[in-house]
């Protein structure tokens, strides 16, 4: 009765939950009682344990899941050093062309300043990052 309590309350929050019980067989409890060398065979006691042991797998294989993911944020500072192309014309210190850098398997196209002109299709290297969108490139 008071599981039932947990059920309906379960359900009410929108979980799906249920009671799974068993009884093993006859022939098969007698076998563990002869192995055990016991006169019954505590199922509730085995069924807690193996849960528990089942619990900590899963926490075990979860935490270690976790584990394997990483930060996907982009930002400018980690293309610090990468190498890239001129997408756009970078005609000079004041005026803005575009890039575009590789980072981690994705394309980034970025507003990008140069010391000198430099001509779409050349190879840059980011020298340090301006802001949240630009940086500052040399060529290669």
């Amino acid at each position: 009765a008071d599981f039932q309590g947990f059920l309906l309350q379960a359900a009410a929050l929108g979980y799906g939950a249920c009671w799974c019980g068993c009884w093993p067989r006859e022939a098969r409890a007698a076998d563990v009682q002869k192995a055990l060398g016991v006169q019954s065979v505590p199922v509730a006691l085995i069924a807690v344990a193996a849960g528990v042991s089942f619990m900590f797998l899963i926490a075990f294989l979860l935490r270690q899941v976790l584990r394997l993911s990483s930060e996907g944020t982009f930002t400018t500072a980690k293309v610090v050093g990468s190498v890239g192309s001129v997408y756009l014309r970078i005609p000079g210190p004041e005026e803005a062309g575009k890039v575009n850098i590789s980072y981690r398997g994705s394309m980034h196209e970025l507003l990008a300043f140069s010391d000198t002109p430099i001509e779409t299709g050349a190879t840059i290297r980011v020298v340090r990052a301006i802001d949240a969108s630009t940086v500052f490139v040399e060529k290669l």
